[in-house]
C-alpha cells in the first residue's frame, strides 16, 4: 500500500470517529427532536469536516464554531 493510499485511509477513519463522536455527544445530552438543533449539529460535523480534510482557516473555523453552538444553547433555553 503506498503512502497516499494509507493517508487517505487514515482521513476515511477519522472522518468515521469524528461522526461517531458527534453522535455520542448528541446522545449524553438528551436533546428534545427539534430539527433546528438537528440542523445545527449537522453544520457542526460539516464544519469540523471542512476544517480537517479541506484545510478550512483556523479564525473561520472558530468563529463559525461559535457561533453555531451559540444558537444552539439559544434553542435549548
Amino acid at each position: 500500500m503506498q503512502v497516499k493510499e494509507k493517508i487517505s485511509n487514515a482521513k476515511k477513519r477519522i472522518k468515521e470517529l469524528m461522526y461517531l463522536i458527534m453522535g455520542w455527544e448528541k446522545e449524553e445530552q438528551n436533546l428534545t427532536k427539534d430539527p433546528r438543533i438537528e440542523n445545527y449539529y449537522q453544520q457542526l460535523a460539516a464544519l469540523q469536516d471542512a476544517f480537517w480534510f479541506d484545510d478550512l482557516d483556523i479564525k473561520e473555523f472558530l468563529v463559525r464554531d461559535e457561533a453555531i453552538k451559540r444558537r444552539i444553547e439559544e434553542l435549548k433555553k
